[in-house]
Order: structure tokens, then C-alpha cells, then sequence
């Protein structure tokens, strides 16, 4: 359901900002070196499953601990281990897995049971691929899963959250972002959240000045009882949740 537009007193609009990013995809080239921390913000620092000298490929999981809150960690690269040592991280001495590469091959390994027929599989295999995944280790809190990905399990959640609002000077345009069949994939995206979170009310906060987007969304999700799209302002700091929680 569509919602009335909403914004809040104040907030800044940045336009014309230098280095702003602009409504185009670049793909980079495979770096030849990465440096990969086994820390995610929110979660546990984990313990390197490879050590120096061993031959890893892109998408082999080079950390994993299931007994504590954290989601499992993957190399970006086909590559030999270089070293593995602790870092400079943000200002915090974290354990880090580096990486030279060694094969630029773009191909990853499909996980084990993953499917375009996302509705046949069960809850368990759903969140089980999004554990593996590591997609479960998204935002600061992570993606609840029946695995600790999370501090919350999934059938305590009551509202879900998903915004694209487009208030910081380098976020990517929803244009960009929701092209042609990316809509779509972003819409059944927001199911497969609703399906492991069965109590949650979902709550779509888009940029008020994409009307196109939200004509589209409204038309697309209009079945969807669960589901409310909220027009908001793109003004910051609307997108922190201090500021989008309560508009």
C-alpha cells in the first residue's frame, strides 16, 4: 500500500557535490592483491580456516564459526594465501587473510541447492543458502537466519525496513539500480525476507523523487497486504535510523 509522502524538519539535500557519483556501472578488473578482514561490523571476529601458502578459489568460504554471531566469510579471488596476519582496521587491530591472485576467471560456484524457484524450496534450505551465501552478514545488524547470522531470531521480528532513499552524496541512483529486470530481482529480493520472516511488516522507504519507481513498485506489489511503500524526502540524514524510523 501506498503511503502519503513524508519527510522531516531540517536535513541537507546534496547536489552538484564533488566526486558524486554518477548514473553509470563501471566494472572493475580483478585486483591483483586483496586484503580481506575476518570481521564484519556487527559480528565476531572469526578464525582463518586457510593459512599462508594455501590455494583458495573465488567464492570458497575462508572463515566460519557457527557457535557465535557472525556470517561465514568468502575469498574475492582465485588466488594463493599470501599471508594472514592482524591489521589496522578502522582503528581496531583485526585478523586479516591476504590474498594474491593468481587466475582472473569471473566464474564462482553456484552453492548447493540454490534455485531460480526460490517458493518450492523450505525455510530451513532458504536460510541456509543466505547463511553460505554471506549475504546474511548485510547492514549492522545482518540478516536473521535460524544460524547466529543475527541477534535476533527470525520469528521475532516485527517490522522490516528496506530503504532506498538516496539521501548521501554517493549513493548509486535507484535508476541505475533498479534497471529493467533489476526491479524485479530486487522485488523477489524483499519476498524471500518476507518468507523468513513471517511476523514482519514490511516497510519500503523509496526516494520521493522517483515517481516512475514508485508507480512501478505501487503497481507491482498491490497483491501484497504485508508490504507498505512510504515517499520519502531524499534529504540527510533521513537514511540513518534515527531519522527513518520515526517518518
Amino acid at each position: 500500500m501506498l503511503k502519503p509522502a513524508r519527510t522531516f524538519r531540517g536535513g541537507y539535500r546534496f547536489k552538484n557535490f564533488n566526486g558524486q557519483a554518477r548514473p553509470v556501472i563501471v566494472e572493475n578488473q580483478i585486483p591483483a592483491l586483496v586484503t580481506i578482514p575476518l570481521k564484519q561490523g556487527f559480528g565476531t571476529e572469526l578464525k582463518s580456516l586457510v593459512k599462508k601458502g594455501d590455494t583458495v578459489f573465488a567464492g570458497q568460504t575462508i572463515a566460519r564459526d557457527d557457535s557465535v554471531v557472525s556470517s561465514p566469510i568468502h575469498s574475492s579471488v582465485n588466488g594463493v594465501v599470501e599471508d594472514v596476519k592482524r591489521m589496522n582496521y578502522f582503528k581496531r587491530q583485526t585478523a586479516m587473510v591476504i590474498i594474491r591472485t593468481t587466475n582472473t576467471s569471473k566464474e564462482i560456484p553456484r552453492l548447493e541447492g540454490c534455485s531460480v524457484e526460490w517458493a518450492r524450496l523450505s525455510n530451513e534450505k532458504i536460510e541456509e543458502l543466505i547463511y553460505l551465501s554471506g549475504v546474511s552478514s548485510l547492514d549492522r545488524e545482518g540478516i536473521p537466519t535460524r544460524f547466529k547470522s543475527s541477534i535476533i531470531p527470525t520469528e521475532e521480528v516485527k517490522h522490516l525496513i528496506v530503504h532506498g532513499i538516496g539521501s548521501e552524496p554517493y549513493n548509486i541512483s535507484l535508476d541505475l539500480l533498479l534497471k529493467d529486470k533489476n526491479l524485479l530481482n530486487f522485488l523477489e529480493g524483499v519476498k524471500i525476507l518476507k518468507r523468513i520472516m513471517p511476523n514482519s511488516k514490511v516497510h519500503l522507504s523509496l526516494n520521493a523523487k522517483k515517481k516512475s519507481i514508485i508507480e512501478q513498485v505501487t503497481k507491482l506489489t498491490s497483491q501484497l497486504e504485508w508490504l507498505d511503500i512510504y515517499p520519502l524526502e531524499p534529504k540527510y540524514p533521513q537514511g540513518y535510523d534515527e531519522m527513518l524510523v520515526p517518518t
